[in-house]
């Protein structure tokens, strides 16, 4: 599964296709222990943190992002954004990546 997450050739899917995507690890340290695989998580860890494009984050900063990706603004032509939050957010339109800072407004998105 990790290495069709690593992988993943966002750009050849079409725009209304594309989504958030999220790869989850969970498991407890004892079930590590059980399994005698701590070698297998040393390596996720590290293939993981080698990639540039990859946010690994606790489950509270995953809510706290989601939540407030979905309180930006959007004017009616969606070609200005408001970030109402306290987060910087990253965005993603018609081949463009977008950085909106916490109170900033960003005119003229492409749409």
């Amino acid at each position: 599964m990790l290495d069709e997450f690593l992988s993943f050739d966002y750009d050849k899917l079409y725009i209304s296709s594309r989504r958030e995507r999220l790869f989850f690890l969970w498991g407890h340290t004892f079930e590590f222990d059980g399994a005698d695989n701590w070698s297998l998580l040393d390596e996720i860890g590290k293939r993981v943190s080698a990639s540039d494009d990859v946010w690994c984050a606790t489950n509270t900063e995953i809510y706290d992002y989601v939540t407030a990706y979905g309180a930006l603004i959007y004017s009616a032509d969606n070609t200005r954004v408001y970030n109402p939050t306290l987060q910087t957010l990253w965005f993603w339109c018609d081949g463009e990546t977008y950085k909106i800072a916490p109170g900033e407004t960003l005119e003229n998105v492409k749409n």
